[in-house]
């Protein structure tokens, strides 16, 4: 098998396999050591035999959760917080201030998930983020033109003890 993680292995191939190590295991070989040698391991080989859900190799796709938010309930979250009072706050601002209101549309988690899905949640107040800007550097031309202070700490021989070390 080529002892590769992840690899895809055909339907028609996973029978044969299955079919090998049952034969095996029935006359007196141990499951794990079967499928050592096949290259897989004991409960991949235990999940292939259960799983009857195999299309080409794959699980078929899951059925949507039963609690996933309706299109008309996306739609009204967007229309909540895109309102201009709301519009410029994150959820972790909205969901508070609805609480207090006793209204709930969703957990702020899911406002997040919904507001990044739509593109919304990099910046969403109506000025621009500030920039941050290295400050200008101070060069002196000349003697006792730029001043410069530190203050440390230095320990001494008895425990609990410091100095205080100021520089200019």
């Amino acid at each position: 098998m080529g002892q590769q993680r992840g690899r895809l292995i055909s339907q028609i191939e996973r029978v044969k396999i299955i079919e090998l190590i049952d034969e095996a295991c029935k006359t007196g070989a141990c499951q794990q050591a079967s499928c050592d040698i096949v290259g897989i391991s004991r409960k991949t080989f235990q999940r292939w035999k259960s799983t009857k859900l195999l299309v080409d190799g794959r699980l078929k796709k899951q059925s949507p959760p039963h609690n996933k938010l309706s299109i008309e309930e996306q739609k009204k979250i967007f229309e909540i917080v895109n309102k201009p009072e709301y519009a410029e706050m994150s959820p972790a601002k909205i969901v508070p201030l609805l609480a207090d209101q006793g209204k709930y549309i969703a957990s702020e988690s899911t406002i997040y998930r919904l507001l990044r899905a739509q593109g919304q949640i990099k910046h969403r107040q109506a000025h621009s983020p500030t920039k941050v800007r290295k400050p200008k550097p101070i060069i002196a031309k000349a003697a006792n033109q730029v001043y410069s202070w530190a203050i440390t700490y230095l320990s001494s021989s008895i425990k609990g003890v410091f100095f205080y070390l100021y520089l200019f």
